[in-house]
């Protein structure tokens, strides 16, 4: 599995974000070789999410490296 990188990263976007991350992933992807999965959640983020130790602030729009 050389040069296989596995990221997770957790955004809060609006639909018009979203709309342009997707654009962006696709300009940089090689979709014959790389794979992005998006997974939305119904709901709030705080309904969604499970968080453990401490808890940082962010704003809506920020992304979150995990």
């Amino acid at each position: 599995m050389s040069g296989a990188q596995f990221s997770v990263f957790e955004c809060r976007l609006s639909n018009v974000g979203l709309a342009r991350l997707v654009v962006l992933l696709e300009d940089e992807i090689d979709p014959r070789t790389d794979s992005v999965n998006v997974y939305r959640f119904v709901g709030t983020i705080q309904e969604a999410r499970l968080s453990l130790g401490i808890r940082k602030a962010s704003e809506p729009g920020e992304p979150w490296i995990l």
